[in-house]
């Protein structure tokens, strides 16, 4: 090979090496959970702020991972052309499912389809308190048979009214 023919080469390959170790944030920012505090046994979701189509990709699936307390969304983007200008930002939710009571960690892991992108992770903090139990009161023997004794008489009347 005569060495013009291998310039080019050589610039294509270091230009490839410089791209896989490019680190760039990613299209979302203002990771949060919607409910900081919940209750062990509600449902958990995360939300972050995302720029359609800045820069040219879109979220096209998500899986949730618990290690210990550290709760790990990985968002992966499908690269996109956009012809147009792209839709306005928007909060975008995510479910967690729901956790035992105790302090965590949430990672958002966005990946690119793109090669050699690699997005800087998001992290926020949130507790979950102990489980809230709802207890249903029960009318007591007394009430109840005050209460059917009140609409007998109710009815009773209304019969003698209709009567008359």
């Amino acid at each position: 090979m005569r060495p013009i023919q291998l310039l080019p080469l050589l610039l294509c390959s270091l230009f490839a090496s410089a791209v896989q170790a490019m680190a760039v944030p990613p299209p979302y920012e203002n990771l949060r959970v919607v409910d900081p505090t919940p209750a062990s046994g509600e449902a958990v979701i995360a939300r972050a702020f995302y720029t359609h189509c800045v820069r040219g990709e879109e979220p096209i699936d998500d899986q949730v991972t618990v290690a210990g307390n550290v709760v790990t969304l990985t968002v992966t983007l499908e690269g996109v052309i956009c012809f147009s200008p792209p839709p306005p930002p928007e909060d975008l939710d995510y479910a967690l499912g729901s956790f035992a009571p105790g302090e965590y960690t949430l990672v958002m892991q966005v990946e690119s389809s793109i090669p050699g992108i690699v997005f800087s992770p998001l992290t926020t903090q949130f507790v979950v308190g102990p489980a809230i139990h709802h207890s249903i009161p029960a009318t007591s023997l007394p009430m109840t048979l005050l209460l059917t004794l009140a609409m007998t008489f109710a009815a009773a009347w209304a019969i003698r009214l209709r009567a008359t």
